[in-house]
Order: structure tokens, then C-alpha cells, then sequence
């Protein structure tokens, strides 16, 4: 028996001009995050406050952080700030509405987590839009840090439109891709709303749900064997898991460069950047022909088809 690969002219041509493509623009970096999408299914889970996703929605009970808020700082019993560390997406007592007329207090409306395991870098968040009205969106808003539980250190920060085009929408934001890699590590995140568009008119705020992900170990993009260099070694990796989709906790040390659950040719962009940033000599760094061609073989393995003969 043998094995024969079939693939036709116009499957390669298309992925050769696509991989180009993709070399030519590499992954752009912005503020806009990634829709995951809609509901408590595109929650990314077994995030810092309840890495079991064990917690239980109408009470503090079995999370893994210390909660508090400057609006409404409960569980259930209403629309309260709690609620959007409760796993879950939807109305009413999953998620956090507030704001009574005359307009946001100076310090901001805030929620925080204090996570039990101690301070950890912030590599990826999501926050997700509640049920109704689009104007109770927030329009200026930050993540932040803390070790001491008083002085905050901005991680990211956004003003503009409100960000959702859907009720219920999960948005995931990366390190070294929608904001700085945090140099430190934080105990302690919180999420601070300034303004929406209903703003002072309330109930002027809410959201759905927000999960904080990161890890105790300083995180260098690219760096898939954390041993705290760029190099070839985690470019096999990035070959060896080529076309392999992986949880978001494993994806970064399985090759997933751009932290969107699957290894395909954007990560050997995003890599290809992230290797000549590292400060890498010249001539370590694969010629731009060099990784077009790693690509395409690896892509003609994936697009042909094996036939078995007889």
C-alpha cells in the first residue's frame, strides 16, 4: 500500500498569496481586542478569581480572590458589582448595573479582584457587555494593577465609542498585542469605568462579565518554552503544533503566538516580529524568503489530500 499527496494548483497559489499577504501587513496591534463571541459559552473560564470555574453565581463562595467595589459590592440579590466574576452571562443577577443620577463619582465606578495566589502578570483579560441598552456601555475605562490595594498602576486604558456590537459579547485583550506587556506583577486587578454614553442620566453603567488571565512567571511573547529567550527552539515548537487548536491556558507554550486558540500561518508572522525584537543577532533571524517557504511546506501538508492505493 501506498500513500499519494493530491493537491491542486489553485489550493497552493491561493495560501502562497495569502502567506504573503500576511508577511507583507504582519499582525497589526490595536486597541479593539477580539470578539470571542456572545453569551456565557464565550467566556474563555478557569480564569485568576475561580480557576475551577467552581465559584458559585448568588454567593461568595468557592473563588479564589478577595472582592470588593466601590458600587453594589455583593452577589446576587440584584444587579450587583460581584456578579461579573460569576462565570456567567445575562440579565439580572449576571451582571453589574449601577449608577444613580448625577453622574460617575470622581475615583470612577470600580471593581476589583485581590487574587488569593498572590501577584501574577497580566498576559490576557476579557470583558463582556450585559443584556439592554447599548448606552449603559462604558465609553472610558482602565484595567489596573496593585500590590498594595492603594496605589494603582494603569495596565491598559480605553476611550472612545463602546466597544460591543452585541448584547452579551465577549472581547479578549492580549499582552503584546492589544497593550504592553506588564513589567510587573499585580495582586490585585481592577476594572474602573469613568464615562458612558448615558452618562449622567442613570442607571448609566454596566457589565456583563470580566475575567483576568496571567501567570506568576515573567511572560515574554514568542518565548514558547519560557526559558526566557526567542529563539529557534521555539520556532520547532511553533512547526511542531502547526494547525493545532489549544485552550488559552496552552496555547502560548504550544506555539500560539497570537493567543487565539489555534496555531496557523498568522503565528509565524507574529513570530517572525517578536524573534527580531528579542535583540536576536542578524543573522539568526530567518530571512523573510526562509519563513514564506517553512510556511508553505507546512501548509501543503495540511491542504493536500492522502489517498491510499492498493
Amino acid at each position: 500500500m501506498s500513500v499519494v499527496f493530491q493537491c491542486t494548483k489553485i489550493q497552493i497559489l491561493a495560501r502562497m498569496v495569502a502567506v504573503v499577504a500576511l508577511c507583507g501587513l504582519a499582525s497589526q496591534a490595536h486597541a479593539q481586542g477580539t470578539i470571542l463571541g456572545t453569551g456565557t459559552d464565550s467566556l474563555i473560564g478557569g480564569d485568576l478569581t475561580d480557576p475551577e470555574n467552581d465559584g458559585l453565581p448568588d454567593e461568595d463562595t468557592n473563588y479564589n480572590a478577595i472582592f470588593s467595589g466601590n458600587d453594589e459590592p455583593a452577589f446576587g440579590g440584584g444587579e450587583s458589582a460581584f456578579n461579573v466574576f460569576d462565570n456567567l452571562l445575562g440579565g439580572g443577577n449576571d451582571k453589574w448595573c449601577c449608577g444613580v443620577s448625577g453622574g460617575f463619582p470622581e475615583e470612577g465606578l470600580w471593581v476589583q479582584a485581590e487574587i488569593n495566589a498572590g501577584p501574577h502578570y497580566l498576559t490576557a483579560f476579557t470583558v463582556s457587555s450585559a443584556n439592554d441598552v447599548p448606552n449603559r456601555d462604558p465609553t472610558e475605562w482602565k484595567i489596573q494593577g496593585s500590590n498594595d490595594g492603594t496605589t494603582f498602576t494603569d495596565i491598559f486604558s480605553y476611550t472612545g465609542d463602546a466597544l460591543w456590537t452585541e448584547r452579551l459579547q465577549t472581547i479578549l485583550f492580549r499582552a503584546g498585542i492589544d497593550y504592553e506587556v506588564p513589567a510587573e506583577a499585580y495582586s490585585t486587578f481592577r476594572f474602573v469605568a469613568f464615562d458612558s454614553v448615558n452618562n449622567p442620566d442613570g442607571a448609566y453603567h454596566q457589565i456583563g462579565e470580566i475575567e483576568f488571565l496571567g501567570q506568576t512567571d515573567p511572560f515574554l511573547p514568542g518565548d514558547f518554552n519560557s526559558d526566557g529567550a526567542i529563539d529557534l527552539a521555539d520556532f520547532e515548537i511553533l512547526k511542531s503544533s502547526f494547525n493545532e487548536s489549544f485552550s488559552f491556558s496552552e496555547g502560548h507554550s504550544n506555539g500560539d503566538a497570537t493567543l487565539d486558540g489555534i496555531v496557523n500561518l498568522q503565528d509565524f508572522v507574529r513570530f517572525r516580529e517578536l524573534f527580531g525584537a528579542a535583540g536576536a543577532p542578524a543573522a539568526a533571524v530567518p530571512e523573510p524568503s526562509t519563513w514564506i517557504l517553512a510556511a508553505l511546506g507546512l501548509l501543503a501538508l495540511t491542504v493536500c489530500r492522502k489517498r491510499e492505493v492498493n
